[in-house]
């Protein structure tokens, strides 16, 4: 199918084009025939002629519903669970935008993620899972700061990409920890 070039708007090869397709290539090989056929091959050939747009109709119907199902699955697989949003040489360095990471992941995703009320502060989840973990639980709120080792506020961090780390982010009281952080100082 893939050869014909038929696939739908969703990247399905299940549609209606593909057995219109089916149907005209069947019709004109039985059509263009030059044998002389007998009143049985005749009568064959009726009966599949006649039945073949009920056999297109149900196999539209098939592949249809296997092809909403596709779909179906791709739309609920969490965006964690899918390829970060551009190459690591293409991210940003120093401090990121929060609205940018998925702070149950955390991971930086490259576009807006869904914001999340929780106690007047916004945190940020990419998907319903991942919204409704931020709700439900405190920990995704929370991070150490990888300098003091105190517990920081996602809401209020500041986030900076991991070195080396594929989109993964670190959570810093301030800037002044992470550059601190950065130049090497431990401070315990």
């Amino acid at each position: 199918m893939e050869d014909l070039g038929l696939q739908d708007s969703m990247g399905c090869n299940c549609s209606a084009a593909y057995y219109s397709w089916v149907y005209r290539t069947l019709l004109t090989m039985i059509l263009k025939s030059n044998r002389t056929i007998n009143k049985s091959e005749r009568t064959m050939r009726t009966t599949f002629l006649k039945s073949l747009p009920l056999l297109m109709i149900m196999g539209i119907s098939v592949t249809g519903v296997q092809c909403q199902q596709k779909q179906a699955k791709e739309a609920e697989k969490p965006p964690h669970e899918m390829q970060m949003a551009g190459k690591a040489e293409q991210l940003p360095e120093g401090k990121v935008q929060s609205s940018f990471v998925c702070y149950v992941n955390n991971n930086y995703m490259g576009k807006e993620q869904i914001p999340v009320e929780v106690d007047g502060k916004t945190y940020y989840g990419c998907c319903m899972g991942c919204v409704g973990n931020l709700k439900k639980n405190r920990a995704p709120r929370y991070a150490r700061d990888p300098l003091t080792g105190n517990e920081v506020d996602k809401a209020t961090a500041y986030i900076v990409l991991k070195p080396n780390g594929n989109g993964k982010v670190l959570y810093f009281q301030s800037e002044e920890n992470y550059l601190k952080y950065r130049s090497g100082e431990k401070n315990k």
